[in-house]
């Protein structure tokens, strides 16, 4: 069984990062599965070949070459148009037994999308997917049917040998420090956080907490404004992009992973978002607002969920949470139990098993 991932290829930075060690999980979980996989990445056109009417919006799809060798296309979606169409009818006709999977990474995604000419021409052309594509996966189990297309669900998983496990440090301050990665978006709610930040300390708060943000992104302006004229200075701290031994150093200082705050914002019912997995494979204890899915059927004490509304995060909840670990678990021993929830739970050898299955019946 052979089969082609095709993915874009986007700038370097934390987005990119994050995706591409999915990309490359995913294709060596199927792999190791016994699914011969090629990996195919090519970058996004520029902005002025994209806004041609029967352009391309993502990739070049008449460089990819399909021969008769290959059983299987697994296509990471972006948006639909002309050129992708074509691309699936050319193989479709040439290899009508080949198996046609597109994973859309996020669903509903129309409130992510902000090109109105390829908003409008998605909208125009996903309708006609369901001629070529056999079926769609995706990160949850609202869904049976996508596009008029049967949907494969699975888990949103995580290479864990490329992650290694923290070593937390015990401090003695009493401080909690608390943890987020991510490339910052309006739907990740930080703003939430830091008005709960303004709020605890204007109402009297004692416990020192200390917010990093390891990332860039859209809303980090809007949030060191914030910052400074609420004079948070002493309680966020702005990281940049960090990614190796640095970011693995900030883990093992921080106490808690924060998530995302923020889905209602762009309609996400239930989460399957990759932070959690790193927060998961690191060991290390998160909150989160609303529904994650690995813990809908299974809850765990060591991931507590905010209420999820647009209101000032309450941290005195987030506090006595913590301390609520710290009353049952030894540091340590807390590392251990989460890492292996997530070997269990969101390895990506255990999470890529439906796609492996669908391939080979």
């Amino acid at each position: 069984m052979e089969i082609l991932y095709i993915a874009s290829k986007e700038k370097k930075g934390i987005h990119d990062s994050g995706v591409q060690k999915k990309i490359i999980g995913q294709v060596k979980a199927l792999n190791y599965l016994g699914i011969n996989t090629t990996l195919v990445r090519l970058p996004i056109l520029n902005k002025k070949n994209r806004m041609f009417p029967f352009s391309s919006s993502s990739i070049n799809w008449n460089s990819i070459q399909v021969n008769a060798s290959i059983n299987g296309l697994y296509i990471r979606y972006l948006q639909s148009d002309y050129r992708l169409l074509t691309f699936l009818r050319r193989v479709k006709t040439n290899y009508p037994k080949i198996k046609i999977i597109i994973e859309i990474p996020t669903y509903p995604y129309n409130d992510e999308k902000k090109n109105f000419l390829i908003v409008i021409r998605d909208t125009l052309y996903r309708r006609f997917l369901n001629r070529y594509v056999d079926c769609i996966a995706v990160f949850t189990k609202e869904y049976r049917n996508i596009f008029n297309i049967p949907t494969i669900c699975m888990r949103n998983g995580i290479d864990l040998d490329k992650v290694k496990i923290r070593k937390p440090i015990n401090r003695m301050d009493h401080s909690i420090h608390i943890l987020s990665v991510s490339n910052f978006q309006i739907w990740h709610g930080m703003d939430r956080m830091l008005l709960g930040l303004i709020s605890y300390y204007k109402n009297g708060g004692k416990i020192n907490i200390v917010l990093h943000l390891a990332g860039e992104g859209s809303v980090i302006s809007d949030l060191k404004e914030t910052a400074k004229n609420e004079h948070l200075h002493n309680h966020i701290i702005f990281e940049g992009y960090l990614d190796g031994k640095k970011l693995d150093d900030l883990y093992d200082y921080c106490d808690l992973g924060l998530g995302s705050l923020g889905g209602h914002r762009r309609k996400i019912k239930i989460n399957s978002e990759l932070k959690s997995r790193e927060y998961l494979a690191k060991g290390i204890p998160f909150i989160y607002a609303g529904l994650i899915d690995v813990f809908v059927d299974e809850p765990v004490d060591f991931a507590y969920s905010l209420p999820l509304s647009d209101s000032p995060i309450d941290i005195q909840e987030i506090i006595d949470f913590y301390h609520s670990l710290l009353n049952k678990y030894n540091i340590f021993e807390l590392t251990n139990i989460i890492r292996e929830y997530s070997v269990n739970n969101i390895d990506m050898r255990q999470t890529m098993k439906p796609i492996r299955k669908y391939l080979i019946d």
